[in-house]
């Protein structure tokens, strides 16, 4: 029969050790879910690949158990033949999905680089942070990840942002909670080795 890709349903008052890892419209959702057991001691860790439309699952889940960590999609990897605004639409979308369906104490990660589009800078942590303030949901931090290089010779041979943003947005966590410091790490970070052209640099998943 087919498979019923909505998420189990959640504990009262907890939220589960798991990260939900968002990719393209079109490609699939990857859950991590590490189980433990007495006095926190790790004992799997398991991973279940959705394949289905990210957004649409998104709208139709009741809630995602876990916190997230997301790299919305370019403009060049949808279907939307350059068209600027369409790409706005489709990044305040699938925003506002993500941030209506997380639990109110899970903090939601974006990694995010910037582009130029159409003859202007197009920086899509202010489109994020938009829909975030809409929706009532904080900024924890906003740090800046590097390509290396950060010389102009660099930045002018690519024509391109030498950086990217990573944002964390939570609806009640907030920075002055006593544990929140120690989670955290420098502003500015390297990107580090990438696995693939669009992928999240390794230093920055760390």
């Amino acid at each position: 029969g087919r498979k019923d890709l909505r998420p189990p349903k959640r504990k009262r008052g907890r939220i589960r050790r798991a990260c939900i890892v968002l990719t393209s419209q079109e490609g699939s959702l990857s859950m991590f879910r590490r189980c433990e057991g007495t006095r926190g001691a790790t004992r799997s860790l398991t991973r279940t690949v959705l394949c289905t439309d990210a957004i649409a699952f998104l709208e139709r889940a009741p809630f995602l158990d876990g916190h997230v960590i997301t790299s919305l999609p370019d403009i060049v990897e949808l279907p939307l033949d350059g068209n600027v605004d369409a790409y706005r639409q489709f990044l305040e979308r699938a925003t506002r999905a993500i941030f209506r369906r997380v639990h109110r104490r899970a903090i939601v990660v974006f990694y995010q680089s910037d582009a130029k589009l159409e003859g202007r800078w197009f920086d899509k942590s202010h489109v994020i942070q938009g829909v975030a303030e809409a929706e009532g949901v904080c900024l924890l931090w906003h740090k800046i990840v590097t390509f290396g290089d950060l010389s102009f010779a660099a930045w002018a041979a690519r024509g391109r942002p030498r950086y990217s943003h990573l944002l964390a947005f939570s609806h009640e966590v907030r920075i002055d909670e006593p544990w929140f410091d120690a989670s955290t790490g420098p502003d500015v970070i390297s990107r580090g080795a990438m696995p693939w052209a669009r992928a999240m640099g390794a230093d920055a998943c760390d």
